[in-house]
């Protein structure tokens, strides 16, 4: 049987993806990052301190980036459009009922633990699939997808802050169930590539490295070597098939066929995919600069309304901050991918070089003090760099891991940040209520930033070597 190459089709259909992935950024991690506005109302609300209110938002990201590994396996179960479809009915749920909630722990429940297992369904298609759609404009696809958090920062906090008006707080989480709905639309436009929309494809066929013949999948998915202890469970469980060219167990030449799948293959073969992920240094230093990353992003959306209120600029004004940290992060992640593509763009030196500069002047920002210019600087340079970063990251883990390991290294990496996200708000509260300023997690989360930037110097010496 001669190997059946898919290539990606750099457009078409593809920019469908990408309008879905958009949407699914802008409704998960933008309603999730504008949630600062529904702080203050559960502030009043609840009568709570700002370490137990910052806790709704890191539980939500955190569950929502930490289902990461157990979304992998079930896209290999269901498929990426079914589970994008199911998690878009969990985040629906999850926002009707935190409108009937009593206490804030009612809201880390619906708003914290379900809506976060349905974000990290929809989170891994938006992201994985669209890598598959787009090989030349790959990062201007992630770009433009994942600018979706961004459009939903900026266009979600202002009207947030007009339902609260209108609403009250409990009317907008069901008027925002409603908007969230639509996400099942997005989730059905997920529209598989042929075999490669499934992470076990079993058409595609691969020559091992001592065949007399190179397949032109291998760009695709990659080749497994005779001594891979992976390789028999693997083609156990249909990651790949032998053709006639290839050695077949007995080293009689002939083709072989995948035995039938069971429920205890598939849970052994992603036990030890990720296992492997963790024996693999280049993976650790790229997850523990993201663990850092993540554990620093999200405080400074949660907290700088409450600062800028702190310092007597209005809540009308410090609401606009989200909304221009949104618009930077769009300009920053339509501006990275426009040029991420180009051949001498190294994307791990931008990478490491955006992180370093917004933990600078995270850094730094404790001497907006009363300034309604500096505030609003910092809020959309903050965001530029930071969209940055969500644009290079998935890029760069292609570049590192490599196309047909996308959906196990990022579901993995997943959990590194869901971890990190469910400690980064709480600890800026805790540092808050502890020293009564802002300036202390500002400087400490900033710090965490400039370290994740450095963290990746091994990782780019062994580039240079290569």
């Amino acid at each position: 049987m001669a190997p059946v190459a898919f290539s990606a089709p750099d457009g078409g259909y593809g920019w469908m993806i990408v309008f879905s992935s958009f949407f699914i950024h802008f409704m998960c991690n933008g309603l999730t990052l504008a949630m600062g506005v529904l702080c203050v109302s559960w502030y009043q609300e609840f009568d709570s301190t700002k370490t137990e209110t910052s806790w709704v938002v890191s539980v939500n990201v955190a569950v929502m980036l930490a289902m990461g590994p157990f979304a992998s396996g079930l896209a290999a179960r269901m498929g990426y459009r079914a589970m994008a479809v199911t998690g878009a009915c969990f985040i629906t749920v999850g926002s009707l009922l935190s409108s009937m909630a009593s206490s804030i722990n009612g809201l880390m429940l619906t708003i914290g633990v379900i809506g976060g297992i349905g974000g990290g369904m929809c989170y891994l298609p938006a992201v994985a699939v669209p890598a598959f759609y787009f090989e030349k404009r790959r990062s201007l696809a992630m770009g433009l997808g994942t600018a979706g958090i961004g459009g939903g920062m900026f266009l979600l906090a202002p009207v947030i802050n007009w339902l609260i008006a209108y609403y009250g707080w409990r009317g907008t989480m069901v008027i925002l169930a409603g908007f969230s709905f639509n996400l099942c639309v997005a989730g059905a436009l997920m529209r598989p590539l042929d075999a490669l929309s499934r992470p076990r494809a079993t058409n595609i066929a691969v020559r091992y490295p001592n065949s007399e013949a190179a397949s032109d999948t291998e760009s695709l998915v990659q080749p497994y070597t005779k001594n891979d202890p992976m390789r028999e469970l693997k083609l156990k469980l249909g990651r790949i098939t032998l053709d006639s060219n290839s050695e077949s167990e007995s080293g009689s030449g002939q083709s072989s066929q995948e035995p039938p799948l069971t429920l205890t293959d598939r849970i052994q073969a992603a036990i030890m995919g990720q296992l492997r992920l963790l024996q693999d240094t280049t993976f650790l230093l790229f997850a523990l600069s993201n663990f850092l990353t993540n554990l620093s992003i999200v405080m400074p959306a949660v907290f700088m309304v409450d600062r800028a209120v702190s310092e007597g600029l209005g809540s009308e004004f410090a609401s606009l901050l989200v909304s221009l940290n949104g618009a930077g992060t769009i300009a920053g992640r339509v501006a990275i991918a426009v040029i991420a593509d180009h051949p001498r763009m190294n994307r791990l030196v931008a990478y490491m070089a955006v992180l370093v500069l917004a933990g600078a002047i995270t850094c730094l920002s404790p001497i907006c003090g009363s300034s309604m210019l500096l505030h609003g600087f910092y809020a959309c340079s903050f965001g530029i760099l930071i969209g940055n970063y969500g644009a290079l990251c998935p890029c760069v883990m292609v570049d590192l891991k490599g196309l047909d390991a996308v959906g196990e290294s990022y579901g993995m990496l997943l959990m590194f940040m869901g971890i990190s996200n469910l400690m980064g708000a709480p600890v800026g509260g805790i540092l808050y209520d502890f020293c009564g300023s802002f300036s202390p997690p500002f400087v400490l989360h900033g710090l965490f930033l400039v370290a994740s930037g450095l963290i990746v110097l091994p990782l780019l010496c062994r580039q240079a070597k290569k």
